[in-house]
C-alpha cells in the first residue's frame, strides 16, 4: 500500500504541494519540510528531476507530432497535384516519425507513473 492510499484524499489534498511551489522554492520547500520533521527531503529533487524530464519529452514528442501532421499534408497536396512518388517518399518519411513516437511516448508514461507514486 502506498503513502496515497493510508490517508483519506480530503486529508491527501491537506498535505500535497503545488509543483510550481517546487519549481520555484526548492530550498525554501526542503526548510519546511525539515521542520515538520519529514525525512526524504530530497524527493524535492526527485520530482523536480522527473519534472524535468517529463517536460522534455512532453516537448519531443509534440515536435515530432507537429512534423507528422505538417507532412501529412504535404502528402494530401502532392497526391492531389499527382506526384505519386514524392507522396510516396514522404510517407516513408512520415511513418519513420510515427515509429520514434512510440518509444518517446513509452517513456513520457513511465515518467508520469513515477511522477506521481513519489
Amino acid at each position: 500500500m502506498n503513502r496515497c492510499q493510508q490517508v483519506p484524499l480530503p486529508e491527501i489534498e491537506r498535505y500535497m504541494l503545488q509543483l510550481q511551489l517546487l519549481r520555484q522554492n526548492p530550498g525554501q520547500v526542503k526548510e519546511k519540510l525539515a521542520v515538520k520533521h519529514f525525512a526524504e527531503t530530497g524527493l524535492v529533487d526527485t520530482i523536480l528531476s522527473l519534472d524535468d524530464q517529463r517536460k522534455k519529452l512532453q516537448l519531443e514528442f509534440d515536435n515530432t507530432q507537429a512534423k507528422v501532421n505538417s507532412m501529412s499534408k504535404e502528402i494530401g497536396a502532392l497526391m492531389a497535384k499527382g506526384q505519386k512518388e514524392e507522396a510516396e517518399k514522404k510517407k516513408q518519411e512520415v511513418a519513420t516519425l510515427k515509429a520514434a513516437l512510440q518509444p518517446i511516448n513509452e517513456k513520457l508514461t513511465t515518467i508520469e507513473s513515477n511522477y506521481r507514486m513519489n
